[in-house]
């Protein structure tokens, strides 16, 4: 065999060898969704509702921690476990693609569902995220993780009991990694605490602490089938306060981790994605706004079918524009959401416009209302006290002695 044909078998070997290493995107088959069990801290400011806001995710929240419990006691977060958490392990890996557990409190759930969790990453290719607080990874005078299946499964060793609160930045590694290609790092607002972990073997720290000593910030492996990520720091408040409230690119951050755990391709372009979350958000409020305006508007007899056939058009282009997204066809989906806005534009002049109209005949009958009556009124003064027609002319008379 000549060294050509040599040299072309050996790039067909290669190319045969990287495509069966590499792991499949993880999401559902029927809607091409990402669908995600969001463990812990799932109500008040956390990061869910910008998971719920993209079209590409799927979620399921359950509250599961007593650090951010407000009102609820164990008795109520252990009913929402049994209430919310799959039954059964083949329920479990058929329901989801990832699973986080934010500051989630390990005496919460029964060995058998830790054993499930390890599992479905291992054997059915489940993302498994860990994120910071008092009660994640070693824990702070709450049940560690260590030494636990999901432990097993996650890129980091939890030491037990181990965080600090001091305010520090991040420090980018891999600089070729996807994930840290995908935003300006430069721009992120400090971080306020976080627990204390040592990066596995095999594992990629893509973020850092710039202190001393060596802390990782943002860890991940591929563990069998499935894939293991850590977020050592809060990202809700009091730890994570300032990228959520201050960073611009913070739901782009969330979702560009849940795409890496899902093995799902992870943009490159963060200003057109940052710009294509801010008008999918702005949607609900445009919608609320005009049903608002039509609602405000129908008080007062007027007509607004036309206004809902409009606003049920730009329904039909906003789902159109979600349908894009989810199959990453983000520059039509931006151009979709452009127009979106347009017609928006449109249906508020329409309603402003309708208001007017049926403002005009209100004022119209005040003023008939209000000339008639003033008219009315000076009549009657002029007849009863000018003109004096109803009343006799008054005669001088004597008095008699």
């Amino acid at each position: 065999m000549s060294p050509v044909h040599n040299r072309h078998l050996v790039i067909l070997l290669l190319l045969l060898l990287a495509t069966a290493g590499a792991r499949d995107p993880k999401k559902d088959a029927e809607t091409g969704r990402i669908r995600i069990l969001y463990i812990g801290d799932a109500w008040g400011p956390t990061p869910y509702f910008h998971m719920e806001a993209e079209p590409s995710f799927l979620g399921t929240p359950i509250p599961a921690t007593y650090a951010h419990i407000g009102t609820y006691g164990g008795r109520e977060l252990k009913q929402f476990m049994r209430i919310y958490m799959p039954r059964n392990f083949r329920e479990f890996v058929d329901s989801y693609d990832i699973l986080i557990l934010s500051d989630t409190n390990r005496a919460l759930y029964r060995a058998d569902q830790l054993g499930w969790f390890k599992r479905g990453v291992s054997e059915n290719g489940i993302g498994i995220m860990m994120v910071g607080g008092i009660e994640a990874f070693g824990g702070d005078n709450h049940p560690t993780w260590g030494d636990s299946p999901v432990e097993d499964a996650l890129p980091v060793i939890c030491v037990d009991g181990k965080t600090f609160r001091k305010d520090f930045k991040v420090v980018v590694n891999y600089e070729d990694d996807p994930l840290i290609k995908s935003l300006p790092w430069n721009t992120m607002p400090f971080y306020h605490g976080m627990n204390v972990v040592t990066p596995k073997e095999g594992s990629r720290t893509l973020l850092s602490a710039d202190l001393t000593p060596y802390h990782p910030i943002v860890s991940y492996w591929e563990y069998g089938q499935g894939s293991g990520l850590a977020h050592m720091p809060d990202w809700t408040p009091a730890w994570g306060s300032s990228i959520m409230y201050y960073w611009d690119f913070y739901p782009d951050f969330i979702a560009n981790m849940n795409y890496l755990n899902a093995g799902v391709e992870i943009p490159q372009n963060p200003e057109m994605m940052h710009q294509l979350r801010n008008l999918l958000s702005a949607y609900s409020l445009n919608r609320a706004m005009a049903v608002s305006l039509m609602e405000f508007v129908e008080k007062f007899g007027a007509k607004i079918s036309v206004g809902e056939e409009h606003l049920n058009s730009i329904g039909l282009t906003y789902k159109d524009a979600q349908r894009l997204f989810i199959e990453q066809e983000y520059e039509e989906s931006l151009s979709v959401l452009y127009e979106v806005e347009e017609e928006f534009q449109l249906l508020s002049q329409e309603l402003v416009e309708l208001k007017s109209r049926a403002l005009l005949w209100i004022y119209m009958v005040e003023w008939l209302t209000v000339s008639g009556t003033a008219i009315l009124c000076g009549v009657i003064l002029w007849t009863l006290m000018v003109r004096r027609r109803l009343y006799r002319e008054v005669r001088i008379t004597r008095a008699t002695t």
